[in-house]
Parts: structure tokens; C-alpha cells; sequence
């Protein structure tokens, strides 16, 4: 099932959210989907447990820490796998200060 959020118009770009400076004080960097960040961010969501997945419904920008996704890293590739199947806008990891 294609999960995908599509709201043309809608809402902002991952781009601008990016741009905002609430997330831009904190340097974040692309690791992944440069290509994608065109993509409209429909809500906001922050969380930290490992099935939030199953509370999303695509177009979300779910901010994290990645605290409680395990340390292994099939673990975690698992919570993205999750996470891209229902369709999120960006997922943003805080790695804490620098």
C-alpha cells in the first residue's frame, strides 16, 4: 500500500522546515533524501517509543532523539523501515550537543 502524503500546496517543504531557525540553530545535516526535500510536512509529531509508526498517517516531520530504539543497528533500520512504509515527511535525530 502506497502510504505516500500528497497535499500540493498544502503546508510547508521539509526544505523550509529546515529553514526555520528552531531547527536551523541546531545544524542539522542531510544524511539521506536529499532529493525529497520537497516533500510537504502535513504535522509535527516529537517521540521517542519504537512503534510510533503505528500512530502516524503519512506527511508527518517526526522530530527524536533516538533514545528507547535500541542499540542495535537492526533495530533501528527496522524503526526507518517502519517509519518510510507509513509515509513520513523527514524524520530529524537530535544527536545531543556538540
Amino acid at each position: 500500500m502506497d502510504r505516500s502524503f500528497d497535499t500540493e500546496g498544502a503546508g510547508i517543504t521539509v526544505q523550509r522546515a529546515l529553514d526555520l531557525p528552531g531547527l536551523r540553530s541546531g545544524l542539522p545535516e542531510v544524511l539521506a533524501g536529499a532529493d525529497r526535500l520537497t516533500r510537504t510536512v502535513r504535522w509535527v509529531h516529537a517521540g521517542e517509543v519504537p512503534n510510533i509508526a503505528s500512530l502516524l498517517k503519512g506527511g508527518e516531520l517526526l522530530l527524536t532523539t533516538g533514545y528507547g530504539l535500541g542499540t542495535r543497528p537492526a533495530d533501528q533500520r527496522a524503526f526507518v523501515r517502519t517509519l518510510a512504509e507509513r509515509g513520513i515527511a523527514a524524520l530529524v535525530v537530535e544527536l545531543g550537543p556538540l
